[in-house]
């Protein structure tokens, strides 16, 4: 007999927060071996972003730099959200035939 919020605060929540705090975890690692990558691949001859945005973090952050952050996490967004509103995510996974069987 609860509402939405309490059991999304009291079931959902809970079940979920592991996964979203690996999932922050693996996005980090995976932003860290992009900058890896990156620096050894041109090295500092040529800033391509990976290396723009550490170096932001290391000398003070820019508009600009601000300005394409919010402009990836908004496309992942979206991205997201179409997948979820409009894709069969089982299907997509392998995990049903084309079928539906």
């Amino acid at each position: 007999g609860a509402d939405d919020r309490t059991v999304f605060r009291t079931v959902v929540l809970p079940l979920i927060l592991p996964y979203i705090v690996s999932g922050y975890a693996f996005a980090f690692v995976l932003s860290l071996n992009e900058y890896i990558v990156a620096y050894m691949t041109v090295g500092f001859t040529m800033e391509t972003l990976p290396i723009k945005i550490f170096n932001a973090l290391r000398y003070g952050y820019t508009p600009t730099m601000a300005s394409v952050t919010i402009l990836f996490v908004t496309t992942a967004a979206v991205i997201f959200i179409l997948v979820a509103r409009f894709g069969d995510l089982p299907k997509l996974l392998g995990a049903m035939s084309s079928d539906g069987k």
